[in-house]
Formats: C-alpha cells, sequence, structure tokens
C-alpha cells in the first residue's frame, strides 16, 4: 500500500503540472459547491412549509351475471348505482406550524353526498365549511385552523355519482408552501442526484485517491438516490373499483356492501 507521502512523491510532476492542478482546483471547487448547496437546501428545508396531500377514490359496483339483473349496491341499508368514497389525507411533514389551510373540493352538479368522515390526529384541530354551488359544480371549502409538525387530518366522503372524473380536491389559501401529492411524478432530488453524479465522475480522474473519494460521495448520495427510488416506485393512485362476481342474491335483486 503506497503512502500519501510516497504517492506524491512518485506523481509530483503530474500534481504540481498545469493538468494535475487543473484536476485539484476542479475537484475542491466542486466539494465546496456541493457541500454549500447541500447545506443551503437542507437549511431552506427547515424553514418552508410543507403539505403531503394523499387522493383515493374508490367505486362500489356489482357486476351482474346478465345485463338486465338488477343488482344493486347498498350503503346504511339503502340501494345506490353509483357508490363511491373520495378520501383526501393531509400531513404537515414540514418543521413549521400552517395556520388556516384550505382545501377546496369539488364535485360534479346532482352529486348526492350520503356522510362526510373527519378524523384528527390530536384534538386541537378543528374546521369550518363553507358549501359554495353553481349550475357546473358543488364546492365544499374545508379549512383547517392549524397544523402543527406531524398532524394529520382526513376527509372521507361517501357519494353517490356516475361523474367521478369531475371529483378533486385542492390545497388554498398558504402562500410559501410546498405541496406534495402522493404518486407524483415530479422528483424534487434529480438536481442533488445529478449533482453527485457528476461529482463522481471527477473525483474519479485522481489516482489512487479516486477510489476513496467515490466511495465517500457514494455514501453522500445514498440517501438521496433512495428517496429517488422511493419516489419513482410510487405510481399515482387511480380511481379504484371493487367488483364482485359470481353473487347469489334473494328475489329482491339487492345486495349489500359493508365496508370498515
Amino acid at each position: 500500500m503506497v503512502s500519501m507521502s510516497e504517492w506524491l512523491e512518485l506523481n509530483k510532476q503530474w500534481v504540481f503540472s498545469g493538468a494535475g492542478v487543473a484536476v485539484l482546483v476542479g475537484v475542491v471547487s466542486v466539494l465546496s459547491a456541493t457541500v454549500t448547496f447541500l447545506v443551503k437546501t437542507r437549511s431552506e428545508k427547515k424553514k418552508r412549509k410543507q403539505l403531503s396531500l394523499r387522493h383515493e377514490l374508490k367505486q362500489y359496483r356489482v357486476e351482474a351475471a346478465g345485463e338486465h339483473d338488477p343488482l344493486t349496491v347498498s350503503y346504511k341499508g339503502k340501494p345506490y348505482e353509483h357508490l363511491c368514497q373520495f378520501s383526501v389525507v393531509v400531513e404537515n411533514t414540514g418543521s413549521p406550524g400552517i395556520d388556516s389551510q384550505q382545501l377546496l373540493f369539488r364535485f360534479p352538479v346532482g352529486v348526492k353526498v350520503l356522510d362526510v368522515y373527519e378524523h384528527f390526529s390530536t384534538q386541537t384541530i378543528s374546521t369550518e365549511i363553507d358549501e359554495l354551488q353553481d349550475d357546473n359544480r358543488i364546492e365544499h371549502l374545508r379549512t383547517i385552523n392549524r397544523l402543527e409538525p406531524g398532524d394529520v387530518v382526513s376527509f372521507t366522503y361517501m357519494l353517490d355519482t356516475d361523474r367521478t372524473e369531475e371529483i378533486v380536491c385542492e390545497p388554498r389559501g398558504v402562500d410559501d408552501i410546498d405541496y406534495a401529492y402522493t404518486g407524483t411524478e415530479e422528483v424534487p432530488d434529480t438536481r442533488k442526484l445529478i449533482t453527485f453524479a457528476a461529482l463522481f465522475v471527477l473525483v474519479g480522474v485522481i489516482p489512487i485517491l479516486g477510489t476513496a473519494l467515490r466511495a465517500g460521495v457514494i455514501i453522500l448520495a445514498t440517501p438521496t438516490i433512495m428517496a429517488v427510488i422511493n419516489r419513482m416506485n410510487k405510481q399515482r393512485n387511480p380511481a379504484k373499483t371493487c367488483v364482485i362476481r359470481d353473487v347469489t342474491v334473494e328475489d329482491t335483486g339487492q345486495i349489500r356492501v359493508f365496508q370498515e
């Protein structure tokens, strides 16, 4: 194993040549810029407001054996042809608290709102609702009083409508906030990953030290690589349909589906 002093003695002509100095200066500059970028990013991330939103839409229907079989789905004892469940979960994933966060729920005209379930991670959370309606849609504007770091709020709507593509939920009311949507194809860590890749290539040109420096770059980049892989593996949650086949029903032609 060659020591650092021996390596410098053997390669002093290259180290002090124009090419050697340029490489070393470049590596030092990239390392300095990378450290500055990471420190700045981490500091800004701690100061920014961040909210995670997860949407899920389920439709409940029954596939009958024939086109004219009068099979229906019931909720709380009443049959519905287009029963669906729309759930939204929000979580404060940042460090600062968030005041007066609003969620705008939009539903198609003619929708029947059967039930709305709310769940708060702490009893200090409360919400208000304004119901709006015009000729094209029905809107529910929900305002959450305050979300401390780690607080979670969920809303679940039980609906009867065949126009599920018009059911949406949008965050409103708070400026300078980063929204993260479950399944989003956006990968916010891509810039850092590109920086690590460039650094990996640059340090590799340094004789002997290159291998050790590359190992260090890989160790530093591992959290970012895992975050990117996890985000890329998540797929956008499509509307889910619960299909029931081969159902035996009574003469009334009704089947009941119960959900916990």
